[in-house]
């Protein structure tokens, strides 16, 4: 979709999304889920964390990984896929009391942020 003078409306919205971060509070989230835009799964660091998971979401997660290995199906984690728990319509997570916690220690609004925020703007 083609924007102002002819600049894409994504490009638009990494410019925008940056002014935001420069101007905003401190860890402020804006909502805009470019942070789980490119991790396929949920990114699981250890074991015991997805062991601490209820038993419904290990089998989904299994599952998936399951099918991913054996099923040659394309894996959401080859980083070009949203994560598995992320409701694209509404762009939040499907279990936020359960995400890893490389998601509950994201610091919206950080360089990171910013960072997913322009990949996401310039994805295709």
């Amino acid at each position: 979709m083609i924007g102002i003078s002819g600049t894409s409306n994504l490009f638009m919205t990494g410019i925008v999304a940056e002014i935001n971060i420069i101007y905003s509070a401190p860890n402020e989230c804006f909502g805009c889920s470019a942070c789980c835009q490119f991790c396929g799964e949920p990114p699981f660091k250890s074991i015991k964390e997805i062991e601490s998971l209820p038993e419904q979401l290990k089998d989904e997660l299994f599952a998936h990984i399951h099918a991913i290995e054996y099923d040659h199906i394309p894996s959401r984690g080859s980083k070009n896929m949203p994560c598995m728990w992320l409701n694209i319509e509404s762009g939040l997570c499907l279990h936020y009391e359960h995400r890893p916690k490389v998601c509950r220690d994201f610091v919206p609004s950080g360089s990171e942020c910013l960072y997913f925020i322009n990949k996401a703007a310039r994805k295709p």
